[in-house]
């Protein structure tokens, strides 16, 4: 019985002091000034035709309204909108490009001005090239906005007054990020052609491609290339690659960006336009572009998975992702095992992936060096592969075992992290491969037009 009194009793003082504590929550919530600060309102992701308004609080009262600088007789309230009680953010539409804009933000009685100047409707990212066929190619753009009346001209290299003009809809990938992208159809096999993209405020460069070719006699030639982590050096790879007007596509072995991030992503885009508005861009995750959303969004590559392949002439290509399991058994491996008896009667089979199978230098914790040598390397014998592309190394290597190369080619711009103690001494390079049906010459390449190593492999 003692016990129950002395429950009782802190019942009865919890239930006295209950109304007290929801009466100083209730007058809380009911204070503006408490919650908030009208420092916390900023203007962020400016576009050309929009920006974000951001702050921090409770503010359903507020009243946004904007106009621009030189013509306050055009202000108009922006309704309220996305409010998450945590953090609150305001899209205001309908601007004008290259324009002087004041937003003023009114709450309680008190308010603060911002002013901002919003940005031209420009291409941020590319033009560049995507999956390539005989009668077919994807070229893909970006942009802060969606730019009315868009459109992309293509035509026969050598007949430029026939040309054929491409209508499409942007997609918004996200804030500030609109995609432009369209597949160009009916082309002919092995050809040259031009294209060029066509705005009300300007047009892009006009670039070449090549379609593939519909037979296995063709020769031509690709490179290869990986780790394009830093944007000036990247910048002088891809201007070196550029030099050439025969090249039908590129492969990237990783390592795209150095954090999948927009700023990191304009980097590469722009770093390497030279190369690819021109040329078919096929990459591959390495370990520092992870499995981001924009990969899949901004490259048009074979199939849905992580791992692809594709046929170009006489050549088979295997895509590898070392950021899913390629242990025996594994998806991906079982679906190699298929993909490679799939190809068994094509001339050449190459692979790229990121992470390298033989290197001089010890694997990292979380790089399965030992297991792709155990897994994988019996499966390329058996099946014939020819040559096996990596980066990961920001250096040339090359590894010859029971006749397949394997090729070290991380020198895409990366940050010079090896000292590259290796006779090629090339820590900023790309892979030239020329392939006829009965023989490939390799060239390792340097960005000053340096030959570094030059084999061939017959048939």
């Amino acid at each position: 019985m003692k016990h129950s009194k002395k429950i009782s009793i802190w019942v009865l003082l919890l239930l006295l002091l209950l109304p007290l504590t929801l009466t100083i929550t209730a007058e809380e919530v009911d204070s503006g000034d408490y919650f908030f600060d009208l420092k916390s309102v900023k203007v962020v992701d400016i576009t050309g035709t929009s920006v974000n308004l951001v702050w921090e609080g409770y503010a359903d009262d507020a009243v946004v309204k904007v106009f621009p600088v030189d013509k306050p007789e055009e202000e108009r309230e922006v309704p309220l909108e996305f409010v998450n009680h945590v953090a609150q953010r305001l899209i205001v539409a309908n601007l004008l490009p290259k324009t002087d804009y004041r937003i003023t933000f009114t709450i309680d009685n008190r308010s603060v001005a911002k002013d901002f100047r919003t940005k031209a409707l420009e291409i941020t990212r590319g033009p560049y090239l995507g999956l390539v066929t005989t009668d077919s190619v994807v070229v893909a753009w970006g942009s802060t906005d969606p730019i009315e009346g868009t459109t992309l001209s293509v035509w026969p290299k050598d007949m430029p007054d026939n040309k054929v003009i491409h209508e499409f809809e942007p997609k918004r990938l996200g804030v500030g990020d609109f995609d432009y992208r369209v597949t160009i159809k009916d082309l002919k096999p092995f050809s040259r052609y031009c294209y060029q993209v066509n705005m009300a405020v300007g047009n892009s460069e006009v670039y070449e491609f090549i379609t593939a070719p519909n037979n296995l006699e063709q020769d031509f030639v690709f490179n290869v290339y990986g780790d394009t982590q830093w944007k000036s050096t990247h910048l002088e790879v891809a201007k070196a690659m550029a030099k050439q007007d025969d090249v039908s596509f590129l492969l990237h072995c990783g390592d795209v960006v150095d954090q999948p991030n927009p700023a990191r992503w304009h980097d590469f885009f722009s770093g390497g336009l030279e190369m690819i508005a021109k040329t078919p861009l096929y990459p591959i995750y390495g370990n520092h572009d992870l499995h981001n959303p924009e990969f899949r969004k901004y490259f048009s590559l074979p199939g849905d998975d992580y791992w692809y392949s594709f046929d170009y002439g006489s050549v088979h290509v295997i895509a590898l992702d070392v950021m899913s399991s390629l242990q025996e058994g594994s998806p991906q491996y079982l679906w190699l095992l298929k993909d490679l008896e799939n190809a068994k009667d094509m001339p050449w089979k190459i692979v790229f992936m990121h992470y390298p199978i033989y290197s001089k230098y010890a694997p990292l914790a979380n790089e399965p060096r030992n297991e792709l040598q155990k897994d994988l390397v019996p499966v390329f014998e058996k099946h014939g592969v020819n040559i096996v592309f990596s980066g990961h190394e920001h250096q040339y290597d090359h590894y010859l075992v029971n006749d397949v190369h394997y090729i070290i080619t991380g020198g895409g711009g990366a940050a010079f992290i090896y000292p590259c103690p290796n006779e090629y001494d090339a820590p900023y390079h790309y892979v030239r491969i020329e392939v006829a049906k009965e023989k490939l010459v390799l060239k390792a390449i340097k960005t000053n037009d340096e030959i570094v190593e030059e084999f061939s492999i017959a048939k």
